[in-house]
């Protein structure tokens, strides 16, 4: 999440690595996005709405959702770990603009 201020552009959905992102998505392609961090979750909702990008979906309670069957096909490491600690995965899905 690089919580510090300095550290913005080192997050992964900061708008330097979007625009990298373009050089390998499809035009059309999909972001996917799970977090238990809600300043990178509320982060990155800012900067889709700042700059335009198409929000397909987004929840900030995962497996409470309806979704989970959808994108849950595989949980990460910390995924797992935030899980067992009842912290809430937030998920979002959006088309870069």
């Amino acid at each position: 999440p690089m919580p510090r201020k300095k550290q913005i552009n080192n997050r992964l959905t900061s708008p330097r690595y979007l625009d990298r992102y373009r050089n390998f998505l499809q035009s059309d392609g999909i972001i996917h996005l799970k977090t238990d961090n809600s300043m990178f979750y509320e982060y990155t909702l800012g900067i889709i709405e700042e700059y335009k990008h198409e929000l397909i979906l987004n929840t900030d309670d995962l497996y409470n959702s309806g979704l989970e069957a959808e994108v849950t096909n595989f949980h990460t490491f910390y995924e797992e770990m935030f899980l067992k600690e009842d912290n809430k995965i937030k998920y979002m899905q959006f088309r870069l603009k």
